[in-house]
């Protein structure tokens, strides 16, 4: 098939998405009061153009887990850098219990007196089961402040 007002030389019948290549981007949060305690996350790739997937790491006392399946997509409530941003933003704190979730990660956020907030980083590996791998992070995370 040929369109008419396309010259047949310029006129590709299938052309695959543009879509960013994986890269080596990499942010570790880690908890001030121990620092041995860490969630790192890795391995940016984009599924498609409506998504973006990473790996979580958890480290904490010798124990070590990783998650390479999470994923976000355009229509999800809140990005994951947003909320965390957000939570940098109110360096003077808040009531009660931020969360942020997507398929396989769920982070919760209480903020502490002094600046600090504790966060809870839940990975699941299973979406099926309501048994999370959990390693909560003591307060001691501190939100840049401004």
């Amino acid at each position: 098939m040929r369109l008419p007002c396309v010259p047949p030389k310029l006129y590709c019948p299938w052309v695959p998405p543009l879509r960013p290549p994986a890269d080596d981007l990499d942010v570790t949060i880690r908890c001030q009061a121990e620092p041995g305690v860490s969630v790192r996350l890795r391995g940016r790739h984009f599924p498609d153009e409506y998504g973006v997937g990473f790996s979580v790491e958890a480290r904490a006392d010798g124990l070590r887990a990783e998650f390479a399946g999470v994923e976000v997509w355009v229509w999800d409530d809140a990005w994951l850098p947003d909320f965390i941003g957000q939570l940098a933003a109110d360096y003077q704190g808040w009531t009660g219990e931020r969360r942020w979730r997507t398929n396989h990660l769920a982070v919760r956020a209480v903020f502490h007196a002094g600046g600090h907030v504790a966060l809870t980083w839940d990975l699941q590996p299973r979406v099926s089961r309501s048994d999370p791998w959990r390693r909560r992070s003591r307060p001691g995370s501190k939100p840049a402040s401004r």
